[in-house]
């Protein structure tokens, strides 16, 4: 619940950010899935002991279950959506939150 709530106070934060900006000012989120960092492959080996699986069926079961690629994001994949986002191509995106979670939000489970 303490992450939910997290992450929709940076989104309030974001818009809040760019109304009062007046366009000099752009403001924009990043909603992701899983991404490979040292945080998350750290804790693949506490969640499957855990949880008496495998690392294998953590990352495939528990993590990417819901999503609509196999595999993890890598750091760098994010960081270029805010290369796009504060370039003049994203001049654009202003208060909203970029959905990178390779499908896992479009799911019914």
């Amino acid at each position: 619940m303490a992450y939910n709530v997290m992450k929709f106070g940076i989104r309030g934060l974001t818009q809040s950010i760019a109304a009062e900006g007046d366009g000099t000012l752009r403001s924009f989120s990043v909603s992701t899935a899983y991404v490979k960092t040292p945080l998350v492959v750290g804790q693949i080996a506490d969640t499957a002991e855990e949880r008496g699986i495998s690392e294998r069926e953590v990352v495939e079961d528990v993590m990417q279950k819901q999503g609509r690629v196999s595999e993890m994001m890598e750091p760098i994949e994010v960081a270029n959506l805010f290369v796009l986002g504060f370039s003049e191509h994203g001049k654009h995106l202003d208060g909203g939150d970029l959905r990178f979670d390779g499908g896992y939000t479009l799911t019914y489970e």
